[in-house]
C-alpha cells in the first residue's frame, strides 16, 4: 500500500512539477486508466472490498459486545459469575507553580 502511494506522489509530482504540461498527464492519466482496468488488479479491489466487510462485520460485532460488557448493570452477569470492575484511569491536570502559567 506504501508503494502505491508513492506510485501516486511521484505522479503527481511529476505532472504538476514538470514542464511537459498536458502531454504529460495524459499519458499517465491512460496508464492509470489502463492499470485499473487490468483483470488482476480488478480480482486484488474485488478481494479487498469483501475483506475489508467481512472485517468491518468483525470489529462491529466485537464493539458491540464490548459495549454490552461494559453497560452499568448489576456486578453478576446472568450465569452468575461476578464481572470484573471496569478499569479506572487517573486522570492528571497541570498545576500552576507559583502563579507560573504552564507552557
Amino acid at each position: 500500500m506504501k508503494i502505491v502511494k508513492l506510485a501516486a506522489g511521484f505522479a503527481v509530482g511529476y505532472v504538476l512539477g514538470s514542464r511537459a504540461g498536458r502531454d504529460a498527464y495524459e499519458k499517465i492519466a491512460a496508464n492509470a486508466r489502463q492499470l485499473r482496468e487490468h483483470p488482476t488488479v480488478r480480482q486484488a479491489q474485488e478481494k479487498a472490498t469483501v475483506a475489508l466487510s467481512s472485517g468491518t462485520d468483525a470489529v462491529t460485532a466485537k464493539l458491540h459486545q464490548a459495549a454490552v460488557d461494559t453497560t452499568p448493570g448489576p456486578s453478576t452477569s446472568a450465569t452468575g459469575k461476578a464481572r470484573p470492575a471496569p478499569k479506572k484511569t487517573a486522570v492528571i491536570t497541570p498545576v500552576e507553580s507559583a502563579g507560573q502559567p504552564l507552557i
